[in-house]
C-alpha cells in the first residue's frame, strides 16, 4: 500500500471520529435534559398526589367539625328550650287558665267555695254531706264584709290614681368616643329597633324611662337579654354591672 493510500484512510477515519464526536456532544446534553425532565414530571406528579391526599384529609376533617359545631349548637338549643322557653310557656298556660277559670267563677271549678254567711263554719266535708239544693244556697250567699272590701279597693285605686305622676328626663346622650360608653341596641315586640348611648354608671331606670319615651310602658314591658336570657328588673343596679362592653343588642319583651 502506497502512502497516498494510507493518508486517504487516514483522513477518512479522522473525519469518521470527528463527526461521531459531535453527534456524541450533541446527543449527551438532550439525553441530559430529557432525563432531568423525567425526574422533574414524577416528582411533580408525587407532589401533585400528596396535595391532593391533604385537600382530602383536610375536607374530611372541616365536614366533622362542622358536624361537632352543628351538634353543640343543637345541644345548647335543647337545653335552652327544656330550661328557659317551656317553662316560661307552660307558667303562661297556666297563668290564662286561671284567669280564664276565675273569669268563668267558682261553680264551674268544681265544688267552688263559700262566699260566707251562716254557713261560712262548714268544711268541704260538711257541705257534701247537705243536699244539692243547700250546697247552691251555700254558695250563693254574699259575704258580709264585701261591701267594705270593694270600697277599700276603690280608694286604694283611687289613691293611686292621685299619686304625683313621674317626670321623665333622660341625662344626656354621651359623645361614642368617650370612655365608660355604652351603645344599647333595643329590639321592640313589633319588629322595630331604637339605639341610643349610655355610660356605664348608668342605672337601669335611665333605659327604662328610655323605653318608655318610646312608647313602651315600664308596668307592662321590661328589657332583657338574648342569650342567656336575664332580665333587667332592678331599676338601681348599674349598667357596668350586666359587663356589656361597648356595644350591646337588648330586647323589649311584655312582661309576664
Amino acid at each position: 500500500m502506497d502512502s497516498e493510500t494510507i493518508l486517504k484512510v487516514a483522513f477518512q477515519g479522522f473525519f469518521l471520529f470527528a463527526v461521531f464526536s459531535l453527534l456524541l456532544s450533541w446527543i449527551l446534553p438532550k439525553l441530559g435534559e430529557l432525563l432531568t425532565s423525567w425526574k422533574i414530571s414524577g416528582h411533580a406528579t408525587n407532589i401533585n398526589l400528596e396535595d391532593s391526599h391533604i385537600k382530602e384529609q383536610f375536607k374530611t376533617q372541616e365536614v366533622v367539625n362542622r358536624q361537632r359545631i352543628q351538634q353543640q349548637y343543637d345541644s345548647r338549643a335543647a337545653e335552652y328550650n327544656q330550661n328557659i322557653l317551656l317553662p316560661r310557656d307552660e307558667e303562661k298556660r297556666r297563668k290564662k287558665e286561671e284567669e280564664f277559670l276565675r273569669f268563668l267563677g267558682p261553680t264551674w271549678k268544681g265544688n267552688g267555695f263559700s262566699l260566707g254567711g251562716g254557713d261560712s263554719d262548714r268544711t268541704n266535708e260538711d257541705l257534701m254531706a247537705l243536699p244539692h239544693s243547700r250546697r247552691a244556697a251555700h254558695r250563693r250567699i254574699v259575704q258580709e264584709n264585701i261591701n267594705q272590701e270593694v270600697a277599700a279597693a276603690a280608694e286604694a285605686a283611687a289613691k293611686y290614681k292621685r299619686r304625683p305622676k313621674r317626670v321623665i328626663t333622660l341625662p344626656e346622650e354621651p359623645d361614642p368616643e368617650e370612655l365608660g360608653v355604652i351603645t344599647i341596641l333595643l329590639r321592640t315586640p313589633i319588629g322595630t329597633t331604637c339605639t341610643r348611648r349610655f355610660y356605664s354608671t348608668h342605672q337601669v331606670q335611665c333605659l327604662l324611662d328610655f323605653i318608655t319615651t318610646q312608647g313602651f310602658s315600664q308596668r307592662k314591658y321590661t328589657i332583657s337579654t338574648s342569650y342567656p336570657r336575664r332580665l333587667l328588673d332592678d331599676p338601681e343596679s348599674c349598667l357596668a354591672d350586666f359587663d356589656f362592653g361597648r356595644r350591646v343588642v337588648l330586647n323589649i319583651e311584655e312582661k309576664e
